[in-house]
């Protein structure tokens, strides 16, 4: 019994728990409804969501959500200069999006810069060219 303890305790001390705050990934992949709920805890964040977009700004947890307009079950997200995403092949439907979660002047939240908007088990949509 002692010797798993030690050994427990020399692998705790040793484990790099430091790195891994360090090293916090690139994209953090959360679910709709926990950026709704909780939105403070991934301000700032490059996030990977799935939602349903009806065509046009709204990310919506549903397409029911979407069909009865229930912005209070959706977030912003900020389009390309050119309407890249709502020019997009993805929409509607449900989408996964990549970009950065984050909040506005007048203290709501929106996914901007985005990166990528993919269409699940087809690939992607639509992605940022690399020279913007």
């Amino acid at each position: 019994m002692s010797r798993v303890v030690i050994i427990f305790v020399i692998i705790f001390f040793l484990s790099p728990i430091g790195a891994l705050d360090a090293k916090k990934p690139s994209v953090i992949v959360v679910p709709l409804v926990k950026l709704l709920v909780d939105p403070h805890l991934y301000d700032g964040a490059n996030v990977e969501v799935m939602g349903y977009i009806d065509g046009g700004i709204y990310l919506y947890l549903t397409k029911d959500h979407a069909d009865n307009f229930d912005y209070l079950s959706s977030i912003i997200i900020s389009d390309t200069d050119n309407g890249d995403i709502i020019l997009s092949d993805c929409l509607p439907g449900y989408v996964k999006i990549r970009g950065l979660f984050a909040r506005t002047k007048d203290y709501n939240y929106i996914i901007k810069d985005v990166t990528g908007l993919y269409k699940p088990g087809f690939g992607p949509c639509w992605v940022k060219p690399d020279d913007e």
